[in-house]
C-alpha cells in the first residue's frame, strides 16, 4: 500500500495548509479491518491507524446507534490528529461509503469541533497541480425516464428539476460556465461523452442504485456499465 501511494501522497502534503489535513479509510477485506491512512501537514510521512473491524460497524448499524456511538468508534482514534484542523478532506471505502460518518461527526461534535469534512472519491483530487478541470459545470437532473422503454422502469423526479434549475440560475448569476443535461438530453451516450470532458464540478440530480460486491468482483465494471440497458 505504501508503495502505490508513494511518490502522490507527498503531493497531496504539499497542498493541505498547516490547518488541514486529509485522510483516506481503507476496507481490508481480507482482514475485515477498517483503516485510515492521515496526511497531516509538518509529518512527513503517512500515519496509519485501525479504525475497527468492519464487523464493529454492521452491528452499529443493525442496532441503530447514535451519532456519538459511530463517531466514537470511527474518529476515536483520528481526534488526537485532527486538533486545530479546519478542513479535512476524507475518502471513505466499502462499508463507510454507505454511512453519512461526516454528518455524524456534525451531529455530535464533541471529537472534532470546528472542523469542516469534505468527502472526495479519492484524496489525490485535491492535487491542484495535476488537475486540469477547469472552472466548468456538468448538471445532470430533470431527466426524461424510459423515453426508449427501457427494461428498468423509473418513475419521474420533478422535483429534480427545481433543484438543476436553481442551481443553474445561481452558476448564471457567478457567471460560471456550465453544461446542462435535462429531459431527453440525458441519455447515456451524451453523458458518457461529457464525462470525458474536464468538468471541474459533476452534479447529478437523478435516481440512484448501487451492484453488490459479489457482482462487481465476477464482471468489471466496463463490462456491467457495457451490457447495462
Amino acid at each position: 500500500l505504501k508503495s502505490s501511494l508513494y511518490g502522490s501522497y507527498k503531493d497531496i502534503l504539499s497542498q493541505l495548509d498547516p490547518n488541514s489535513a486529509a485522510i483516506e479509510f481503507i476496507q481490508a477485506d481480507h482482514t475485515r479491518e477498517i483503516i485510515a491512512l492521515c496526511l497531516i501537514p509538518r509529518v512527513h510521512t503517512p500515519i496509519f491507524e485501525f479504525i475497527c473491524k468492519i464487523e464493529e460497524l454492521e452491528n452499529l448499524r443493525k442496532n441503530n446507534a447514535t451519532p456519538g456511538e459511530y463517531n466514537n468508534l470511527v474518529w476515536g482514534k483520528l481526534a488526537k490528529h485532527l486538533t486545530g484542523k479546519k478542513k479535512v478532506f476524507v475518502s471513505f471505502d466499502g462499508i463507510l461509503n454507505t454511512l453519512p460518518i461526516e454528518n455524524y461527526a456534525y451531529e455530535d461534535n464533541t471529537l472534532i469541533p470546528n472542523t469542516n469534512i469534505y468527502r472526495v472519491s479519492s484524496t489525490r483530487n485535491i492535487i491542484s497541480k495535476t488537475n486540469k478541470a477547469t472552472d466548468d459545470f456538468l448538471l445532470i437532473g430533470g431527466l426524461t425516464y424510459n423515453h426508449n422503454n427501457d427494461l428498468m422502469n423509473f418513475e419521474d423526479l420533478p422535483e429534480t428539476t427545481v433543484e438543476i434549475n436553481m442551481i443553474s440560475e445561481l452558476l448564471r448569476k457567478g457567471m460560471k460556465h456550465f453544461t446542462l443535461l435535462t429531459g431527453n438530453e440525458g441519455n447515456k451516450e451524451t453523458v458518457v461523452k461529457q464525462l470525458h470532458e474536464n468538468h471541474s464540478v459533476i452534479h447529478f440530480a437523478t435516481h440512484a442504485f448501487y451492484w453488490k460486491e459479489d457482482i462487481v468482483e465476477k464482471k468489471s465494471i466496463e463490462h456491467i456499465l457495457k451490457n447495462f440497458q
